[in-house]
């Protein structure tokens, strides 16, 4: 897990009110994670995360890597302050919550931040995360995958599943 926390990261921007997702199993070692009220829905590897709790108060949902190298978390929010995807963007950049955002990009609906941090025992670690909205901006889903730079080419099938399951909220 890397130093700073995600929910911090994200009460800067000010954003979160949502219930926790439901799980529903979708394939060997994978789950379909379902948020009742904002309708988003995203894969988890449960092979290689496991829960680290319950959904907070906010609604972010944590896991831990099974073998304690990093962290997954999902969430998703509606966008009460009217966010433009730039400026969401931005703020999450500016949070602190990647230490060295080395890689960026969005597009109509989404963005993606990537970059380094460092977790409590001085390893380099490669945090992703990425955020869609909805088709009329009122909400949005998100993840944020962190692992051990070393493991960068056995991630990279992950991260890009995660990504492709991940699935805007319902209009609000």
């Amino acid at each position: 897990m890397h130093k700073t926390s995600l929910p911090l990261a994200l009460s800067t921007a000010m954003f979160l009110l949502f219930a926790g997702p439901g799980a529903a199993q979708s394939g060997l070692g994978w789950a379909r994670f379902t948020d009742p009220e904002l309708g988003y829905r995203i894969e988890v590897p449960l092979d290689l995360y496991e829960p680290a709790g319950a959904a907070t108060a906010s609604g972010i949902r944590n896991f831990s890597a099974v073998d304690g190298s990093g962290q997954l978390s999902i969430f998703g929010a509606p966008n009460t302050d009217g966010l433009s995807i730039a400026q969401l963007q931005e703020a999450v950049a500016a949070s602190g919550q990647i230490e060295n955002v080395t890689y960026r990009a969005s597009g109509n609906s989404w963005f993606v931040l990537s970059g380094y941090d460092t977790d409590e025992n001085g390893n380099q670690l490669v945090v992703y995360t990425k955020f869609l909205f909805n088709r009329d901006r009122s909400a949005f889903s998100a993840f944020e995958i962190s692992y051990p730079e070393v493991e960068r080419g056995r991630y990279h099938s992950i991260v890009t599943r995660i990504e492709k399951s991940l699935r805007a909220p319902g209009v609000i």
